[in-house]
């Protein structure tokens, strides 16, 4: 592949196993047999395998040690008590070492098929022979089993869920407070996404409060994570130990107290337009494209993938307002 261009991706998260190439036009039809072999045709092998396996758990070892990674997983865990989103992605030393090359093998054999790939292209290509290309790539392949879906879901939440993890190797205090919200699909999404930039604007935001007027923290933001199952609207800041309960509590009301109503317009337009442009970063290269419209997709589902911009560009003031109300006023 590096003859051919360069890899891109090569990564493992909640939802997906991401992987691709990117390549100048006159090669693609070669790197796409050398990506569909790579990808679909792995030879297991005992010594190479048991040295995968040592490689993970090295990786493993370096997030114990790193307090953000810790309080993450913490958050995880608390958030999600059935779904599997509630693990660590890289998973456990204790099941990583139990892992047995012939049921790995099958598991891979079972899941890296047409059936459970989003195969995503993005450049400078006439659709339909593209198309073509890809049907006589991958259309004849044998298809695995029609769904390996577990039909679980979170029981609801009733109250309020803290815990606390002392880091000796760390002198800062760390927090991490947010809800569950509904997954990619869900027609809120774009909203709550809105609704974590307004929360990060420095004039109106949480910044505005903590960091300029309070001086409590030194750094402070709110991500909306999108998932395929669930999404999570969480809210992180850095301070001294000290503050950290009266952190906590600001936090917490604001979001529950926030109204996007009260934004001023240009304010809002300004959020929005910086949210459509970071979309846009997102695609900045072919490569880039093409793994963000497969996330887009697995996650969200193609025909939201299809309208996220459209939908951003039509949300109003109250199209957030009613999607705090409605998603994100609980179970701080």
């Amino acid at each position: 592949m590096q003859r051919l261009g360069r890899e891109a991706g090569g990564w493992t998260w909640d939802d997906e196993i991401n992987f691709g190439f990117e390549v100048p036009k006159e090669n693609f039809r070669e790197a796409l047999a050398v990506y569909r072999e790579a990808l679909l045709d792995l030879q297991f092998e005992e010594a190479w395998f048991e040295d995968e396996k040592r490689v993970v758990r090295q990786e493993m070892h370096r997030g114990f040690e790193q307090p953000d990674r810790i309080l993450y997983n913490a958050w995880d865990e608390l958030a999600f008590r059935v779904h599997p989103y509630g693990r660590p992605v890289i998973g456990s030393e204790k099941a990583v070492l139990a892992l047995d090359l012939e049921a790995t093998e099958r598991y891979y054999r079972e899941r890296f098929t047409p059936n459970h790939t989003i195969l995503s292209v993005a450049g400078d290509f006439d659709p339909e022979e593209m198309t073509a290309w890809l049907r006589e790539e991958w259309g004849a392949l044998a298809p695995g089993p029609l769904s390996f879906e577990l039909g679980l879901a979170e029981p609801e939440q009733r109250g309020p869920r803290t815990r606390t993890e002392h880091v000796p190797q760390t002198s800062d205090g760390l927090v991490l407070t947010g809800v569950v919200v509904p997954g990619g699909a869900h027609a809120d999404t774009p909203a709550l996404t809105l609704l974590a930039a307004l929360l990060n604007d420095a004039s109106h935001g949480l910044p505005q409060y903590l960091v300029e007027q309070e001086k409590w923290v030194s750094s402070v933001g709110a991500a909306h994570y999108v998932m395929k199952d669930y999404a999570t609207l969480r809210i992180s800041a850095r301070m001294r130990p000290e503050t950290v309960a009266a952190v906590t509590d600001f936090a917490n009301s604001f979001l529950l107290d926030f109204d996007p109503t009260r934004v001023p317009g240009a304010i809002f337009e300004e959020v929005r337009r910086s949210l459509l442009a970071q979309e846009a970063r997102a695609g900045a290269t072919a490569a880039d494209r093409a793994e963000r419209l497969g996330i887009l997709v697995n996650r969200r589902g193609l025909d939201a993938a299809r309208a996220l911009l459209d939908r951003y560009a039509a949300l109003t003031p109250a199209d957030v307002l009613a999607a705090l109300l409605n998603d994100a006023s609980h179970g701080l």
